[in-house]
Protein backbone atom coordinates (compact mmCIF):
# COMPACT_ATOMS: atom_id res chain seq x y z
CA UNK A 1 0.00 0.00 0.00
CA UNK A 2 1.65 3.47 -1.27
CA UNK A 3 0.96 6.52 1.14
CA UNK A 4 -1.56 7.62 -1.47
CA UNK A 5 -3.58 4.55 -0.58
CA UNK A 6 -3.10 5.25 2.61
CA UNK A 7 -4.19 8.70 2.71
CA UNK A 8 -7.51 8.06 0.58
CA UNK A 9 -8.36 5.26 3.58
CA UNK A 10 -8.50 7.69 5.96
CA UNK A 11 -9.89 10.52 3.73
CA UNK A 12 -13.05 7.59 3.71
CA UNK A 13 -12.40 7.07 7.14
CA UNK A 14 -13.28 10.47 7.74
CA UNK A 15 -15.91 11.10 5.73
CA UNK A 16 -17.49 8.10 7.53
CA UNK A 17 -17.04 9.90 10.75
CA UNK A 18 -18.82 12.42 9.52
CA UNK A 19 -21.96 10.33 8.56
CA UNK A 20 -21.84 8.66 11.81
CA UNK A 21 -21.75 12.43 13.44
CA UNK A 22 -24.87 13.14 11.83
CA UNK A 23 -26.74 9.91 12.30
CA UNK A 24 -26.16 9.98 15.93
CA UNK A 25 -27.51 13.87 16.09
CA UNK A 26 -30.53 12.60 14.14
CA UNK A 27 -30.74 10.24 17.13
CA UNK A 28 -30.33 12.77 19.78
CA UNK A 29 -33.42 14.69 17.86
CA UNK A 30 -35.44 11.78 18.36
CA UNK A 31 -35.12 9.87 15.34
CA UNK A 32 -34.73 6.94 15.91
CA UNK A 33 -34.86 5.31 12.51
CA UNK A 34 -31.25 6.67 12.07
CA UNK A 35 -30.02 3.82 14.14
CA UNK A 36 -29.97 1.71 10.77
CA UNK A 37 -28.16 4.42 9.17
CA UNK A 38 -25.70 4.25 12.05
CA UNK A 39 -25.43 0.84 12.11
CA UNK A 40 -24.70 1.07 8.17
CA UNK A 41 -21.93 3.48 8.48
CA UNK A 42 -20.10 1.62 11.68
CA UNK A 43 -19.99 -1.83 9.38
CA UNK A 44 -18.34 0.52 6.41
CA UNK A 45 -15.88 2.05 8.64
CA UNK A 46 -15.20 -1.18 10.45
CA UNK A 47 -14.63 -2.74 6.93
CA UNK A 48 -12.43 0.43 5.64
CA UNK A 49 -10.09 -0.24 9.15
CA UNK A 50 -9.80 -4.18 8.72
CA UNK A 51 -8.57 -3.21 5.14
CA UNK A 52 -6.41 -0.86 5.96
CA UNK A 53 -4.81 -2.36 8.89
CA UNK A 54 -4.07 -5.66 6.24
CA UNK A 55 -2.32 -3.30 4.32
CA UNK A 56 0.02 -1.30 6.38
CA UNK A 57 1.87 -4.65 6.97
CA UNK A 58 3.14 -4.25 3.65
CA UNK A 59 7.03 -3.38 2.45
CA UNK A 60 7.10 -0.29 0.63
Amino acid sequence: MDVSSIDGALDRLQEGLGEARAAAQLLRDGDYSAIADLNEVVDALAMEIAELKSKTGATF
